[in-house]
């Protein structure tokens, strides 16, 4: 899952660290077309809950989430 700025990736990471969910820090692929800082967090679809759950309560919109596929990396 990516987000604008750096800082909001730190923000939401170390909150769910907190919270005992460790997920590593990632470069989205400029293939992605994103705006922003080009920073996310690495999740599988079951963390994606918890992971928006966690940015809303900050009040941060992730930029967007993607699946790396065969074919490159594509929006969901």
């Amino acid at each position: 899952m990516a987000f604008a700025s750096l800082s909001q990736v730190h923000r939401v990471r170390r909150q769910l660290l907190a919270d005992g969910v460790y997920l590593d820090l990632v470069r989205v692929p400029k293939s992605t077309g994103l705006p922003g800082c080009g920073f996310g967090v690495r999740a599988s679809r079951n963390e994606w809950g918890h992971v928006r759950a966690v940015a809303e309560a900050f009040g941060i919109e992730p930029a967007g989430a993607f699946v790396e596929t065969p074919n490159g990396w594509q929006s969901l």
